[in-house]
């Protein structure tokens, strides 16, 4: 679980990008989670550059050092917030949709406050998004992890699994 507010911490050469880099190194887990704050990747209108009149940048521009470090230790799922809608990326890796290594991006920001709009256009690396409140589950069983997400209704708004 990282602080992503003070975003010098998460790039190379800050404290917690140094102190991931070593968790992750020492780790022999089989799944890996990292979560904080902002997002870095969003398919969110307007939070990252006005997706009105481009792409945008399609998340928070100082955390792409963080993503390349994320992505070499393997890590399974990275969950964040800060903008008020769903959604799951594909697996990606080097800015690739990877299906075999890649890291799935979840922003489960739908928890609370107002609802956002998401880019008028599709972004290249979502899978699944939704306008709406709504809060997510995981479960792990061994080799086996589905991630649940949930409206207030209770009904199921996505469901993914991942076999290792």
């Amino acid at each position: 679980m990282l602080n992503s507010n003070p975003r010098k911490d998460l790039q190379k050469g800050g404290e917690q990008y140094f102190w991931l880099e070593n968790e992750m190194a020492k780790s022999g887990s089989k799944w890996k989670f990292v979560v904080l704050h902002h997002a870095p990747y969003s398919a969110d209108e307007d939070d990252y550059g006005n997706t009105w009149e481009g792409p945008g940048n399609q998340g928070d521009p100082q955390l792409k050092g963080l993503i390349s470090l994320i992505e070499a230790n393997e890590v399974d799922m990275v969950f964040f917030g800060h903008l008020h809608t769903y959604m799951r990326s594909h697996p990606l890796k080097g800015d690739k949709v990877d299906s075999e290594n890649g890291t799935l991006y979840i922003q489960a920001g739908g928890a609370g406050g107002n609802l956002e709009d998401n880019a008028p256009t599709r972004a290249w690396f979502t899978a699944k998004n939704l306008r709406g409140h709504h809060y997510c589950t995981v479960q792990v069983v061994g080799d086996s992890l589905e991630l649940r997400t949930y409206n207030l209704e209770g009904e199921i708004i996505d469901v993914f699994t991942i076999k290792k």
